[in-house]
């Protein structure tokens, strides 16, 4: 059995894994490439607040082209702020929340991924261009699974020490006989 302590040492560190997974959004998420030539980068708060971009023509004005807010991203960095704040507090329903923010969090941001990588492909030159995963990409989902896990065992640890038994804390698949 688990002591009190080690628990909050538990939660601390699975909130400190979300804020992580919320500090990387600072970092390069995407970079877009044309035949190998880097097009534009884009962090996870462009895709989160949208971004404008503007490419410097060899002959004539610039060209500003506007990437737009990518709503994925949003969730994803809600979920994980949802998580770190549920997964501060004690108790089998706050590991419960943090754990189901977390396994939405990481199901968002590997959604967002194929978004990006398909609007890519669409665009009027997709079969040229690029879409590589960064380094803040990857922080972010390492960081969310690990916090899930994390938040997983709390859970699971909470119920265990509440006494219920396993089949207490699942459904019923039907009438027993």
């Amino acid at each position: 059995m688990q002591s009190e302590q080690e628990m909050g040492n538990g939660r601390l560190l699975t909130g400190g894994l979300y804020l992580a997974a919320l500090l990387c959004f600072l970092l390069a998420f995407f970079t877009v490439s044309c035949q190998g030539e880097r097009v534009v980068s884009l962090t996870g708060v462009d895709l989160v607040v949208g971004k404008t971009i503007e490419r410097k023509a060899p002959f004539g004005p610039s060209q500003k082209t506007r990437v737009e807010r990518e709503p994925l991203a949003a969730v994803a960095a809600l979920q994980a702020a949802r998580a770190a704040i549920a997964g501060a507090g004690a108790g089998l329903l706050r590991a419960c929340v943090t754990a189901s923010a977390g396994v939405a969090a990481v199901v968002t941001l590997f959604l967002l991924k194929a978004r990006i990588v398909d609007e890519v492909a669409r665009h009027e030159m997709g079969e040229m261009m690029n879409v590589t995963p960064e380094t803040g990409y990857w922080l972010t989902a390492l960081a969310l699974v690990g916090g899930t896990i994390l938040a997983a065992r709390t859970a699971i640890v909470a119920v265990r020490s509440a006494g219920l038994p396993a089949s207490a804390a699942q459904p019923s698949s039907g009438p027993s006989m």
